[in-house]
């Protein structure tokens, strides 16, 4: 991950930021928590094992049970920016900490599974216990504690749903 992101260290932590910002009262503030990307602007690809071995015509593929079980919030560039401009440009956003993310928060075998949908692939997907799952196909990480964040805050406060209908509807994208 570090060929990716250089600047992430052993003691990388966000949070003294993110307290310095909300505690000082002159500077308007707010945090807005991104989750991991999918699909274009994804600089780590994570689907692209999934999508090789279906464009590779696989037959199987196989998932360890407890990453096929694991769930994470995630969300696309375009749904960030929308988030990014939605807390830079609403006053009530101000002195907020919120998170973005897609609802709801799929597991990797479910990701999986809508991409072999979409690419029309008939295969099955095989989950197995990690002692017998190939150690090539074992990521690292702990897959047995789910990684989870509600976007509640932004949809509900912000009324994310209802401007972002609006801007439809007046022709804004």
């Amino acid at each position: 991950m570090r060929k990716i992101f250089s600047w992430v260290t052993d003691d990388y932590d966000k949070i003294p930021a993110e307290r310095v910002v909300m505690n000082d009262r002159e500077l308007p503030g707010t945090v807005l928590r991104l989750p991991m990307a999918y699909g274009p602007g994804d600089p780590l690809h994570r689907f692209y094992p999934v999508v090789k071995r279906i464009a590779d015509r696989r037959r199987h593929i196989i998932f360890p049970e407890r990453l096929a079980a694991w769930r994470s919030p995630r969300g696309t560039s375009r749904t960030f920016a929308a988030a990014v401009a939605l807390v830079a440009t609403d006053e009530r956003a101000r002195d907020v900490s919120t998170t973005c993310a897609r609802k709801p928060s799929f597991s990797e075998l479910e990701w999986a599974r809508k991409i072999a949908a979409a690419m029309l692939w008939d295969g099955d997907f095989v989950v197995l216990p990690i002692e017998h799952t190939p150690r090539h196909l074992q990521k690292p990480g702990n897959a047995a504690q789910h990684w989870t964040a509600s976007s509640a805050r932004i949809r509900q406060e912000l009324d994310t749903r209802n401007r972002w209908r609006l801007r439809r509807q007046s022709g804004g994208r």
